[in-house]
């Protein structure tokens, strides 16, 4: 996927950085090669477990600054949706709501915001994933990063379900802060 983006005319360090958190997708990743701060949200997720202290307050902050940079993310989506709806506007002005498309339009753009921070969260808990199984290769006692592995699966399976990926995200990191890794 680096190579192709590359190839694209994307910078390599930048095509490794989209390659990495889109998991193995060209579209995700092309998407992610026109973001800045791509880096940026795969080190926040790398250094979660650092920033948890067992209590359930730190748990949400962290959850909240990690949805807070998916939602942040999403501006340029959002701006296209808003040209889509605008160029709806100008239709419907000329030729009447009757036939419009309206309520297919708005179902897709949902499914677009939806399926976007389900991406987002996919490829952040992957880079937490990563983050634990560096921890394995020199951690004492392997349960424990490989227990925080296991529940960080058992999540990225749970997303398909659209649950309130807010409270998902917090019960995984009061999970994960009680694991002991050291």
């Amino acid at each position: 996927v680096a190579e192709r983006l590359v190839a694209e005319g994307v910078d390599p360090e930048r095509a490794a950085d989209a390659a990495a958190a889109a998991v193995g997708d060209l579209r995700r990743a092309r998407l992610l090669a026109t973001d800045d701060r791509v880096a940026l949200r795969r080190r926040a997720w790398h250094a979660v477990p650092d920033r948890l202290d067992g209590t359930g307050g730190r748990a949400v902050e962290a959850a909240d600054e990690l949805l807070a940079m998916i939602t942040d993310a999403m501006a340029p989506l959002a701006e296209a949706q808003a040209a889509e709806l605008a160029e709806l506007e100008e239709r419907v002005k000329a030729r009447g709501e009757r036939g419009s498309g309206r309520t297919d339009l708005v179902a897709r753009h949902k499914r677009e915001e939806r399926r976007y921070r389900t991406d987002e969260i996919r490829a952040g808990l992957t880079e937490l994933a990563r983050r634990y199984r560096d921890e394995l290769t020199v951690a004492p006692r392997p349960q424990a990063p490989l227990a925080a592995i296991e529940a960080i699966t058992e999540l990225a399976d749970e997303l398909v379900r659209n649950p309130n990926d807010r409270l998902q995200l917090v019960a995984l990191f009061v999970r994960l802060s009680n694991l002991d890794t050291r």
